[in-house]
Parts: structure tokens; sequence; C-alpha cells
């Protein structure tokens, strides 16, 4: 029996999410956002597995956040070191997800909310655009496409056009 206790303890704690697990980011004086902690495994395993980002990264992303929005800074992180079309699926998945809670959860909203703001700009600015075609989207608007494949110019970029592949 005490076999037995001491295999079930093991298999628990080998189970077991650690407290300091979740990434967390830093604001440092000079105002640089540092994240810490390990970014979530699936987060990871979908950035790995839509190395070219797309469509199915943001659909991969958009699961997750959509079942764990605290997932948001895990995404914010995980997307610092990713390719341009990464960050641009990246941004998308959060923008769908801070939609979705909008509404019925503003707390879950505000945070990936606050986690976009902590990514690099370009991920912040193409969060801002896609939350401008979803606004758009949601008052009957074209949510985001144009004639130019679904390219648009964010609101807040005050550059040229961002393109979601």
């Amino acid at each position: 029996m005490r076999t037995f206790s001491v295999l079930v303890a093991v298999l628990i704690a080998g189970f077991s999410v650690p407290a300091d697990a979740r990434v967390v980011a830093n604001v440092t004086p000079a105002g640089k956002v540092q994240f810490s902690g390990s970014v979530d495994a699936q987060v990871s395993a979908a950035l790995k597995r839509h190395q070219n980002g797309g469509v199915g990264l943001t659909a991969a992303l958009s699961a997750l956040l959509a079942r764990d929005p605290g997932l948001a800074t895990d995404v914010a992180a995980a997307l610092a070191g990713a390719n341009d079309n990464q960050k641009l699926a990246g941004a998308a998945a959060l923008a769908k997800a801070y939609a979705q809670f909008k509404a019925d959860n503003p707390a879950a909203a505000d945070a990936i909310r606050r986690a976009s703001s902590l990514a690099d700009p370009a991920i912040r600015q193409a969060f801002d655009g896609a939350i401008d075609s979803v606004v758009a989207s949601d008052r009957g608007g074209g949510g985001g496409s144009s004639s130019s494949g679904g390219s648009f110019a964010p609101a807040s970029s005050g550059g040229g056009p961002v393109s979601f592949h």
C-alpha cells in the first residue's frame, strides 16, 4: 500500500502545474516589456505547427483563447519571437477572442487587450487593426475585407496596409 501511495504522489506531482508556470509581463522603468515564466505548451505547439501563420494559426490560437482567455499573455509572449506571418495571425486570434468576450465577459476582454498592449509594436498595430475590422463587421460592415484580398490599413498605424494571410 505504501508503494501505491508513493506512486500516486509522484504521478500527482508530475502532472500538476507549478504556480509560477504562467507567463508574467513586467514593464521595466525604461518602458520595455519583459516576459518571464514558461509559455503554455499548447500555445508553443500551435506556433510550431503553423510556422507560416495564416488562418490555421489564427484558428488554433482562437480556440485556445476561447477556452482560456488567461492564455492571452502566453500568446503575446510567444509571438515576441515569432515571424511576421505568425504575429499577424496571432494578433487576429487575440482580436477575435477580444470581440468574443467583449459583451459577456468584459474582464476577459480587458485581460486580452492588456496582453495585446504588452506585445511588440507590430502585434499591437495588427491587433488594433483587427479590432477595427471586427467592430466594422459587427456593425454590418465589410469586416476588413477589401478588393485587395483582406488587406487594410489599421487606424492606429499611420502606415501602410497590413494583410492577414
